[in-house]
């Protein structure tokens, strides 16, 4: 089994995040929670996700958006607050169908259908 030390390490990555906020740093977030929570941290999770919305709030890229829903919205699953990650998951899917990324879409649409 992995397993995370304390913050992950991501602490000391995002930390040496640079320049404006990119996809990629969203999807090392996204990637970075959902394992996260796949171990059962989800106080890292949500940690995670927090800066993830702090990034996204930065620029206009949908995409980086969908990256944060969909991560938040796994963590809804996983806390039982099966509302917002409905919520969540049905942003990220709306956004993930308009670009045509049926692989981000159909990760949506499962965690959705768990939801």
């Amino acid at each position: 089994m992995i397993t995370m030390p304390a913050g992950g390490g991501y602490d000391r990555l995002l930390a040496r995040q640079e320049g404006p906020p990119t996809v990629e740093w969203a999807k090392a977030l996204y990637g970075a929670s959902v394992m996260a929570g796949v171990q059962g941290d989800l106080p890292t999770g949500t940690t995670l996700v927090e800066h993830g919305r702090t990034l996204a709030a930065q620029t206009a890229d949908p995409l980086m958006r969908a990256f944060v829903y969909s991560a938040d919205g796994r963590l809804g699953v996983l806390s039982g607050d099966l509302d917002h990650a409905r919520s969540r998951l049905e942003s990220a899917l709306a956004q993930f169908g308009a670009r045509g990324d049926r692989t981000l879409e159909i990760t949506a649409l499962t965690t959705l259908g768990t939801a």
